[in-house]
């Protein structure tokens, strides 16, 4: 019996840290009032027959005023990069507030494509950019 509840524990622990370890989100820009990260995620949705990874963005407004934030989007798939598929993007995010997408709630502008998961993939995204990154007009990066 004691066996069974040590092994339950060891199991729930393992399972608990891999589950962490997946869901941590990376910085990608960040200073005293904003941060940017992302996150790759599967996402399906079996009804549509789905089964793919995504890179998801969060936007982190740390201050007592709103921000507005741009960036030019720029995707880099098998080494090539998507010039053609760029957009511009702005968001307001109000005081104290984090924007961010889920695999349940896909903001435009907010995730990325990343690569199927129940096939081989033939398209893979290696890198991704924020170019002509702004918040409040001040550009941040080119």
């Amino acid at each position: 019996m004691f066996k069974k509840i040590f092994l339950t524990c060891v199991l729930s622990v393992i399972a608990v840290i891999s589950f962490a370890q997946k869901n941590d989100w990376k910085e990608y820009f960040g200073n005293n009032g904003i941060s940017i990260q992302f996150i790759y995620a599967e996402c399906h949705q079996p009804a549509k027959g789905l089964h793919n990874e995504y890179l998801l963005l969060r936007l982190e407004n740390k201050t007592d005023q709103e921000v507005k934030i741009r960036y030019k989007l720029s995707k880099v798939y098998n080494g090539i990069e998507m010039t053609g598929d760029t957009a511009d993007f702005s968001f307001t995010v109000p005081a104290y507030y984090i924007m961010e997408s889920n695999c349940d709630d896909m903001k435009e502008g907010l995730y990325i494509y990343s690569k199927i998961l129940d096939l081989k993939p033939t398209s893979v995204l290696n890198s991704f950019e924020l170019k002509n990154l702004s918040i409040n007009g001040q550009i941040i990066a080119r």
